[in-house]
């Protein structure tokens, strides 16, 4: 299943996926070069591979994916919750200033 918020389920996965076109010290040579922004990282990383090889693979590996989709209403209504939740009980510091157990917990 892809759920693309849920990138602990997926990313491994992808990862293995994809090793067969990413070679092994991609990870050091991004570490070498100290990128300062995600995009910076992304441009080394598609230096390193042939992209044509990486699209298909990513692509294959969706198509045997169920995909979880949300409908814009939901996220909207979900969305409007939380904000109602916020305004009558704070925010989540907030309520760890206030709660003893939720201190405990983080």
């Amino acid at each position: 299943m892809f759920d693309f918020d849920h990138i602990e389920a997926w990313g491994p996965r992808l990862c293995r996926e994809l090793s067969v076109a990413v070679p092994g010290d991609v990870s050091q040579a991004i570490a070498s070069c100290k990128p300062k922004l995600i995009e910076d990282a992304r441009d080394i990383l598609l230096s390193k591979v042939d992209q044509t090889v990486v699209l298909r693979l990513v692509v294959n590996w969706l198509k045997l994916q169920i995909i979880v989709a949300y409908h814009g209403s939901v996220l909207v209504h979900q969305a409007h919750k939380l904000q109602q939740a916020v305004r009558s009980r704070g925010t989540i510091s907030e309520y760890k200033k206030r709660s003893p157990q939720m201190r405990q917990c983080h």
